[in-house]
């Protein structure tokens, strides 16, 4: 190849990593060929030895291998940059050129999936992957999430839309994409059906499952996802953040809906306000950023025709109807126990998909709500309520979304 004329010992040497970028390269060119695949520069990302590194890339390799494909016209290469006064930047990113195209057209049968032994349970902090030390629990979570990830990969999970609509899907994911780095975990990627366990700072926060495409489709979409052939039902926990923090309080789930006040039963336009407002109470770091960012924010979470309307209603009302409301729960707000939550509700979503694995049954998590086939939906609703009633010895509403 080019990138090694007349060096056969360096050639082996780089052809882990030629390999490598071509597969990124190809993988990216399916979903789209404006989709960019982006790197790191900073060599600090390549310690041998990390968890998540499995296949000891050096970065001396790989720079080598993307300045070579770059200096032959194999690729479009943009070089990142950090602003250090803002604190943020934008990593580097290629994609195939016109050059390399040629040679993707008519390849099939490659394995695009994760490799065996990738890391499914992810630490970060700061938003960065950081290494830890494996416990009996860290073990445990790995062992049952590639038995559930055995279970998706043995699937056929496709979206029954048009060529056209796919396509329109693929295009938006590109625009996030060049506005940003296009996380992984927002990706449109029909070959992404295996999951990864998420912890922020420590694995007690946090801990969903993420990086499955049928996560990032528009709600409306997931009703045409297709399991072998199959349309699927969505299941979903009813308010479970609240119902959470009441089982923990009280032993049992809020009475009524917690996203209702007494006197505005039935009207749509102050449940999703105080659906907003006590999701926001509950994940905020203190109570005034959690009010701020209820008047802040409100306008951009409730449908356009409710906007007139809107103006005449008193926050500061609303809000502390819902504090007195949820007094037994208030301790809570502003005490930043959105993530603990979400350990909590990824430990009952684990739990689900093992359960139904083991008995044969592919179950799509979208965090607190789950997919499986219209026959299958009795094997799932039986599922989410034992699963809560064996941690808890109670239940929370199941309803189809």
């Amino acid at each position: 190849m080019l990138i090694c004329e007349g060096d056969e010992k360096r050639y082996q040497k780089l052809r882990p990593t030629i390999k490598n970028v071509l597969l990124n390269l190809y993988a990216c060119w399916l979903r789209s060929p404006e989709m960019y695949v982006a790197y790191s520069r900073d060599k600090n990302h390549y310690s041998k030895g990390k968890r998540y590194n499995k296949l000891f890339i050096k970065y001396e390799r790989l720079v080598s291998v993307v300045d070579r494909l770059a200096e032959f016209d194999f690729i479009e290469h943009v070089a990142g940059f950090y602003d250090r006064g803002y604190g943020a930047g934008k990593r580097s990113r290629m994609r195939a050129s016109s050059r390399l195209l040629p040679l993707f057209k008519g390849i099939e049968g490659i394995e695009l999936s994760p490799p065996e032994d990738a890391e499914v349970i992810i630490l970060k902090k700061d938003g960065q992957q950081v290494d830890y030390d494996d416990t009996a629990a860290t073990l445990k979570m790995r062992e049952r999430l590639r038995i559930i990830n055995k279970t998706l990969k043995a699937s056929k999970i496709e979206l029954g839309v048009s060529r056209e609509e796919l396509e329109a899907l693929q295009a938006e994911s590109v625009a996030r994409q060049l506005e940003g780095d296009d996380e992984d975990s927002r990706a449109f990627d029909l070959h992404s059906k295996t999951l990864v366990r998420i912890f922020n700072d420590k694995f007690t926060r946090g801990g969903r499952h993420y990086r499955g495409w049928w996560q990032v489709i528009p709600k409306q979409l997931r009703a045409k996802v297709l399991i072998d052939g199959e349309g699927v039902v969505e299941l979903d926990y009813k308010s479970i953040h609240p119902n959470l923090l009441y089982i923990k309080e009280t032993g049992a789930p809020c009475p009524g809906d917690p996203y209702v006040l007494p006197g505005s039963e039935g009207d749509k336009l102050m449940r999703d306000v105080c659906k907003f407002a006590l999701l926001v109470l509950i994940n905020a770091k203190t109570l005034s950023e959690a009010k701020a960012s209820i008047k802040r924010e409100i306008r951009n979470k409730v449908a356009p025709e409710f906007h007139e309307r809107l103006r005449v209603i008193d926050m500061d009302s609303v809000i502390a109807r819902l504090l007195e409301r949820h007094e037994v729960i208030s301790k809570h707000f502003g005490a930043g126990a959105g993530l603990r939550l979400q350990k909590m509700d990824a430990d009952i979503a684990d739990e689900i998909m093992s359960r139904l694995a083991a008995q044969g049954v592919t179950c799509l998590p979208v965090f607190d709500s789950f997919l499986v086939k219209r026959s299958e939906v009795e094997k799932l609703r039986y599922a989410m309520a034992e699963v809560v009633n064996a941690k808890y010895g109670c239940y929370i509403p199941v309803e189809a979304k």
